[in-house]
């Protein structure tokens, strides 16, 4: 079972993504803020609403340096310079909202074909 951490807002977006991909077998932890995953075991992907209250500018280096693992954002149209830097920034994908989980979930597919050396040669992990 891979094991996804989903960072934003607790929105019914959110919450539809999540039972999506549990119907999935997937375990998904619902963060809305970056410092709670401080100390967290690492995922099998990281999926990032872009809003500006997470300062994902200056968090985003700093996660990409003690994890590699895939991350995907979730990101408005109008936010395409933003959605750039932080692509720049260690992002691997972004899916623009509103987002089907479908579509993610096939994102964070294509994310994990390219992935397969770092996820094999890590430990299991428990979500919390």
């Amino acid at each position: 079972m891979k094991n996804i951490v989903l960072l934003g807002d607790l929105s019914v977006n959110a919450l539809r993504m999540q039972l999506y991909f549990e119907d999935h077998n997937m375990a998904v932890m619902l963060c809305t803020q970056t410092d709670a995953l401080e100390g967290f075991p690492v995922p099998d992907a990281l999926i990032v609403e872009v809003q500006d209250r997470l300062r994902l500018k200056e968090w985003l280096p700093a996660l990409r340096s003690s994890w590699d693992i895939p991350i995907l954002l979730l990101a408005s149209r109008l936010d395409r310079t933003k959605t750039a830097q932080l692509l720049d920034l260690g992002a691997d994908d972004c899916v623009y909202k509103p987002a089907d989980p479908a579509e993610v979930h096939a994102h964070l597919q294509a994310l994990w074909r390219r992935y397969p050396l770092s996820l094999q040669h890590r430990q299991p992990t428990e979500m919390l």
